[in-house]
């Protein structure tokens, strides 16, 4: 007889245990599958310019998203800029037909080193203006005249963010 009602109360726990983790979890299906969206590397690219202040350094970070499906994440040092380290990072290769991510207008040499090196398309939050009343660099570093002759640019498209827009908001 206790036999039975053991064999019956685990039953019943069964059942309601099976009932629960069915209605907790839901099965992930083709829809949800989605690739991650602009937003998603702009946050990538947000987060890596909070932890370069973090540090000490520049509200600058940048992600680039390679041909081979790499992610590389790059932020700013005394010496250079996040789209600079994230070339360094990824390398020069890695580069062509990749899409890049910067909270910041990327600085004309940084552009211009994109432009040469193939980037498909360049998305970034904060024009040259708010990055030079920010503080983060100098006016100089968006003149246009070092942009040599003949260059064909990469794209670039502005996106709103207003977590990157904060970090050089004054």
């Amino acid at each position: 007889m206790k036999k039975s009602i053991y064999a019956w109360a685990i039953a019943i726990v069964a059942v309601f245990a099976t009932q629960f983790h069915a209605d907790a979890v839901l099965p992930i299906t083709k829809v949800g599958m989605i690739m991650p969206d602009n937003m998603v590397y702009i946050d990538m690219a947000t987060t890596a310019a909070k932890n370069s202040v973090s540090k000490g350094g520049k509200a600058d970070g940048a992600v680039i998203i390679s041909n081979s499906k790499s992610v590389t994440t790059g932020e700013s040092t005394a010496q250079s800029s996040a789209v600079a380290n994230a070339i360094k990072k990824a390398g020069e290769n890695e580069v062509k037909g990749s899409t890049v991510y910067t909270i910041n207008q990327p600085q004309i040499s940084d552009l211009v080193n994109l432009s040469k090196l193939g980037a498909k398309t360049i998305y970034f939050v904060n024009g040259a203006d708010n990055v030079v009343k920010g503080g983060v660099y100098p006016a100089q570093a968006y003149d246009e005249t070092a942009i040599p002759a003949g260059l064909t640019l990469t794209p670039m498209v502005q996106l709103e963010y207003p977590d990157a827009q904060q970090l050089i908001a004054r």
